[in-house]
């Protein structure tokens, strides 16, 4: 199962360390061109700059909610679960790995 997660990311770095000076690159304006038409740049600097924090249990429509804040260009996102991930959490928890089962999901969810 380990064998079809994505590759990680080359740099934990901030993925934006030098922005150019209206905070959104060519590569950025592509991504979310769709977003930037409908509120403009400041407002996805304002996404890019935030940090959000979900609560509860990441199951079924809560892994949806948090998957697409986090396509939608939040810079920063904290999921706190006190659960354990179990064999039922593979039907949505789609980052989850075998090796994870019985771990804490906090503990589990450190991309």
């Amino acid at each position: 199962m380990a064998d079809s997660l994505p590759p990680p990311p080359e740099s934990t770095s901030h993925p934006h360390p030098h922005p150019p000076s209206n905070g959104i690159s060519e590569d950025e304006a592509r991504l979310y061109d769709r977003q930037l038409r409908l509120w403009g740049v400041e407002a996805q600097n304002r996404m890019r700059c935030s940090h959000i924090l979900l609560c509860g249990s990441f199951r079924g429509v809560s892994t949806e909610v948090a998957k697409n804040i986090v396509l939608a260009g939040v810079g920063r996102v904290t999921l706190l679960d006190e659960g354990q991930v179990g064999w039922e959490d593979f039907g949505s928890g789609y980052w989850f790995r075998e090796e994870d089962i019985g771990l804490k999901v906090q503990s589990s969810l450190s991309f």
